[in-house]
Order: structure tokens, then sequence, then C-alpha cells
């Protein structure tokens, strides 16, 4: 998990009216897989690698980074994809909306980091507002290939190994039968 929120947020997608990058999280698919709190703990040390080796993010952001894209983030997708299971939604649907949401709340976390960050005497939610709108144009697509490829790799694992899903909980046991 930790290789795939790796790989997947080291596509930075420059945004240049925000000041910053956007790229997929990953976060989304560790969360369903492993829990929340769990893939808060993959974010930090994919976060901390590419600070490290790749200078993508920084240390000085680091903290801030893994709010938005650990936290928020992964109690997004999870949040999402838990309750779209509750009430009897498609595995693959439910993971998408997942993905979905854990990319989004990811960046409007961070609207509101770099908001406060920067914002100086000048009122924060008119400035919050603008740094949403420039996430926008990457974001909406960033945000639904991020579910595609969450969906993806869950409908995958229910092909190829849907035992894994029932140890990492994510599917009952009676679910695995009907697949």
């Amino acid at each position: 998990m930790a290789a795939v929120v790796f790989i997947v947020s080291c596509m930075p997608i420059p945004v240049p009216t925000a000041g910053t990058c956007s790229h997929p999280c990953g976060t989304g698919i560790a969360a369903i897989l492993v829990g929340p709190l769990v893939s808060i703990v993959i974010s930090a040390v994919a976060l901390l690698l590419q600070a490290l080796f790749l200078a993508h993010g920084g240390l000085s952001t680091l903290g801030a980074d893994i709010i938005s894209m650990g936290v928020a983030g992964s109690f997004a997708g999870w949040l999402i994809f838990r309750g779209l299971r509750k009430i009897s939604v498609n595995l693959a649907v439910a993971a998408f909306f997942g993905g979905l949401f854990t990319d989004w709340a990811t960046y409007l976390t961070t609207s509101m980091e770099l908001a406060a960050g920067i914002r100086g005497t000048a009122p924060f939610w008119p400035l919050a507002a603008k740094i949403v709108l420039a996430f926008i144009p990457t974001q909406l697509p960033l945000g639904i290939l991020e579910g595609a490829m969450t969906a993806g790799m869950v409908t995958l694992l229910q092909r190829k190994r849907p035992d894994l899903l029932v140890k990492m909980r994510v599917l009952k046991e009676s679910e695995v039968a009907h697949a």
C-alpha cells in the first residue's frame, strides 16, 4: 500500500494560479483496504520519502501535507466508501466515490491550509474560495481519475483475490460467495 500511495502521488501537475501542485493521492485505496489510521501512517511515509529524495513537497510542509492527504483524504474516502456500502451500493461504485472524495477532500483541505498560511490581514474565506477555484481545473479530472483507479483496484482484488478483501473487512464472507 505504501508503494501504491508513493507512486500514485508522485505525479505532480503544476497549478500556477495557486502556486502549488496537484496530484492523485492514492490514500483512498489505502483507507478502503487497511483503514484510515493505517492510511495516515502510509501517507506520512510516502510524503517523507518524496520530500527527502524527490524534492516533492518538502519537510517544511510535511505536517500540512499529512493532514490534507493523510488525515482528510483517508477519512473522507473511507467514510464515503463505508457509508455507501452500508446502504448496499455496489463495491465498484462505492470505491469510485471513495477515491473521488479522497482526492477532493485532500485539495479542499490544502486550499484551507494555503489560505490560512498566506492570508496576512486579508479575510480568510474569499482567499480560500479563490484557491479552491484555482484547483478546480486540475482536481475535477484528477478526482475522477482517482475514483476510477480506486474502483479498478478494488474490482481487480474482488475478481482475483476476494479472500484478501474478506481479511481486510472490505467484503463479508457472504458477499464473496455471491460475487
